[in-house]
């Protein structure tokens, strides 16, 4: 954070906007995202399907865990509502990755059809068909209920009954379900504020989560395919 108010500032006495990538699931400073992209380039002229199953292999590293902590992706992680209140005052657009989650789910008797932001634990968001869920009608709705951590959030298209009323038990439950529920794990959210990418010294994030510790993604093996 310090390093971005000093990099807005500057950009403004030169008239630049500064954008912000929010939401990340590629590995800060990956060693192989370079190669990874160029291999997948190819790939997509050819065999769309392949770039998410085992050809995906070839060119990224498979260590990730179910839980996704922060040292397997890049998003900007918000558990309270003035962590990200000073991202938005020190830039000019907040921007989502290309790929995103995308939630497509039938709610009740699916009689109103309608495009909400979902609130799952998007990184391990296999089993969310036929379960309940909770969503918001606007990323201001969000904000303005505080409704954190922000990163939870996916927009999705759902079929909903028109007399479906929201429960808010199902969003406390998703989020102190999650490390970031915790206060470790809000802790650990304005430590990231300031992270450097010093892992081999920190694994605060691997503590939290309960990882094993490690200082490099080339300790990972890739599978075989």
């Amino acid at each position: 954070m310090d390093l971005l108010k000093q990099t807005y500032n500057i950009a403004k006495q030169h008239n630049v906007e500064i954008v912000l990538m929010a939401g990340e699931q590629c590995s800060s400073l990956c060693p192989f995202r370079t190669e990874h992209n160029l291999w997948q380039a190819n790939l997509e002229k050819t065999n769309h399907r392949g770039y998410h199953n085992k050809y995906s292999y070839l060119s990224c590293y498979p260590g990730k865990t179910s839980l996704y902590s922060p040292r397997e992706d890049s998003d900007i992680v918000c558990t309270e509502k003035s962590q990200f209140d000073k991202y938005l005052k020190n830039c000019d657009m907040l921007k989502y990755s290309g790929r995103l989650n995308y939630v497509n789910a039938r709610v009740g008797d699916g009689t109103k059809h309608k495009y909400v932001y979902v609130f799952l634990d998007t990184k391990n968001i296999k089993g969310f068909r036929g379960r309940e869920l909770f969503w918001a009608d606007s990323f201001s709705e969000i904000y303005e209920k505080s409704y954190v951590p922000f990163n939870f959030w996916t927009p999705g298209a759902l079929e909903v009954s028109s007399k479906k009323t929201q429960n808010i038990d199902i969003y406390n439950k998703i989020k102190n379900s999650s490390p970031w529920g915790t206060p470790e794990g809000v802790e650990l959210s304005k430590k990231l504020m300031n992270c450097k990418n010093e892992c081999y010294k920190c694994h605060l994030c691997e503590k939290v989560f309960g990882l094993e510790n490690y200082d490099s993604l080339y300790q990972f093996k890739i599978k075989k395919i």
